[in-house]
């Protein structure tokens, strides 16, 4: 269905079907692991990997300096060189500063949660190997190598159930050994695939040269890390305060919710968002104004997604039961409420970038602001007050659907301004 509504010569819509058509593979391969890893761990099980998965999510968001998106959208491939050797460094740098937290945590003994406090070491491996794929696959994207990255979706999801059910014995360690080969192997094939298209001295630059690049374009690390982490907070401090609300088997039941309704985004969104960045910033650079591939974005996702939230109203409950089995209903029920919200979120994810396109970052920034304080506000009242997790996500998936709508809004308002 995407790929008819995405007919055209263009090389946005080619490079947006190689993804997709990468994507589709790639989460046949992630709902059949599923299917068969739902029956052997436990929702507690996957409850402890999504509190990992968020610690690891917000540590990311500035593991790189968000220099891996300025490298993106810099003015010459001189730059964008320097900005990806630089990405590396802030890597390496977050990365060591991490691991000495980590072990201060250990000694003092300060974080003793169940299962999730024996990990904390597993923290900064995870952060090398997610930080780093996303620095390749950032220069991929510049480049538009969208063909010879596209398989590495693919990769991901069969290197992760393969593991995790080889390490089924091992309770929830197996899915933790899972998630770390996948993100492992994905970034060992995603660095080769940089470095056999550029020698690997065409991005050694001396310390001058990369502090210039980076007093260039401190802009990014100064809005674009706060953006992110906003962007970042609500899905992955859900988790963090369901275990804190509630308990890990509700965690469990949210993740599993969550990894279904993040079909559409790893099949539709990430691929679209990649292309689209790389596009948009063509024809701003040309001159050009955004607001005509903004429009047919919003409109191909929306038509495209629509029939996710509707399945789920009929049938999420039936739907989950009968694929991961009769203990997995309620995160059925779960997915149903937050696919609203889910919706509106996967059309607005694609369409943001043009804030740091046409330097609109603060604007996006306090909007983030009052959507994260808004969040806060309304787990409070539904986690603290009613003391109840379906009210908690009702006030959630609402408020957040409206201001979605709002954002997509004034995304559009701002894409029809000009170079």
């Amino acid at each position: 269905m995407f790929a008819k509504l995405l007919r055209g010569k263009s090389n946005f819509f080619k490079s947006v079907v190689t993804l997709v058509s990468a994507s589709v593979l790639a989460q046949a391969v992630n709902f059949f692991f599923n299917i068969i890893l739902t029956r052997i761990y436990t929702p507690e099980h996957f409850g402890y990997l999504a509190v990992f998965l968020s610690f690891t999510s917000f540590i990311t968001v500035f593991s790189a300096g968000k220099f891996d998106v300025a490298l993106v959208a810099s003015s010459n491939d001189e730059d964008a060189r320097k900005l990806f050797s630089l990405s590396f460094w802030v890597l390496s740098i977050t990365a060591a500063f991490a691991f000495i937290v980590i072990v201060i945590i250990k000694v003092m003994d300060l974080y003793t949660a169940p299962v999730i406090s024996d990990w904390l070491y597993y923290l900064v491996p995870s952060i090398i190997f997610l930080t780093g794929f996303q620095i390749c696959w950032m220069w991929n994207v510049r480049i538009k190598n969208f063909k010879n990255i596209a398989g590495v979706r693919v990769l991901e999801p069969i290197v992760n159930g393969t593991v995790a059910l080889a390490f089924a014995g091992f309770s929830a360690y197996g899915l933790l050994l899972g998630s770390l080969a996948a993100q492992f192997v994905s970034f060992v094939v995603v660095l080769v695939i940089v470095f056999n298209r550029q020698p690997l001295k065409q991005f050694s630059f001396p310390a001058p040269e990369l502090k210039r690049v980076f007093t260039l374009y401190n802009e990014f690390p100064k809005i674009n890390v706060a953006q992110g982490f906003l962007e970042i907070f609500q899905l992955s401090a859900f988790a963090l305060l369901l275990d804190y609300f509630f308990d890990a088997a509700v965690v469990g039941f949210f993740a599993m919710g969550m990894r279904v309704l993040q079909v559409p985004v790893r099949l539709l969104v990430l691929p679209v968002s990649h292309v689209f960045f790389a596009e948009a910033t063509e024809i701003h650079k040309n001159g050009n104004s955004l607001f005509p591939l903004v429009k047919k974005t919003i409109i191909r996702l929306a038509i495209t997604a629509l029939p996710v939230p509707l399945v789920l109203l009929f049938f999420g409950e039936e739907l989950f039961a009968w694929v991961f089995g009769h203990n997995w209903a309620t995160a059925g029920e779960y997915a149903k409420i937050l696919a609203y919200w889910t919706f509106f979120d996967l059309i607005k994810a694609p369409i943001v970038q043009i804030a740091s396109i046409l330097n609109k970052q603060r604007e996006i920034l306090y909007f983030s602001i009052i959507s994260s304080l808004v969040f806060l506000l309304a787990f409070s009242v539904g986690g603290w007050y009613f003391k109840d997790i379906k009210i908690t996500l009702w006030l959630i998936s609402a408020t957040q659907s409206i201001l979605s709508i709002l954002l997509i809004l004034l995304l559009v308002k701002i894409s029809k301004q000009k170079a």
